[in-house]
């Protein structure tokens, strides 16, 4: 019996330590289970941040089109308006060209037209009226260089000019 009673002492001794073994890992096992779920739990929160973020950098990201595309248009309508400002000059500078073509023509033409009236005061100064006049409104008395030869002079003058 003795033997028994050891036997069983003994059996019971290592049912009692396994059962101090099985506990220890169940503790262990609960231990990191706990952790895990601390850890998931974790994950979690952080994802769900990470998420938040993402969602706030998509609506930055879809302003930032936005204003992108504004600056576009205006880069489209400014290219447009500078092209019109270009063409606008140009046809200034197209009529600026004109009218001074234009003003120097006038200017040759009032020297010609001045070198005109001096020759036709050079050949009025030519002739010598008497003070009576003739019935009729025509003056008497002769020039004194004849009329052909004055005419002469002042085209050859005019051409001279041209």
């Amino acid at each position: 019996m003795r033997r028994l009673a050891e036997r069983t002492k003994s059996a019971t001794e290592e049912i009692a330590g396994t059962i101090r073994s099985i506990q220890e890992e169940t503790r262990t096992t609960l231990q990191v289970m706990e952790d895990s779920r601390s850890a998931v739990e974790i994950g979690m929160s952080e994802t769900a941040r990470a998420r938040q973020s993402l969602e706030a950098i998509i609506e930055s990201s879809k302003q930032v089109e936005q204003q992108i595309q504004l600056i576009a248009t205006a880069a489209t309508e400014q290219t447009a308006a500078s092209g019109e400002i270009s063409e606008s000059a140009g046809h200034i500078s197209q009529l600026a060209t004109e009218n001074t073509q234009g003003a120097e023509e006038a200017v040759e033409a009032l020297k010609n037209l001045t070198s005109l009236a001096n020759d036709l005061d050079g050949m009025i100064g030519q002739f010598q009226l008497e003070s009576s006049a003739q019935p009729g409104g025509n003056f008497r008395g002769q020039s004194k260089p004849s009329v052909r030869s004055a005419t002469r002079s002042a085209t050859a003058r005019h051409s001279a000019v041209a």
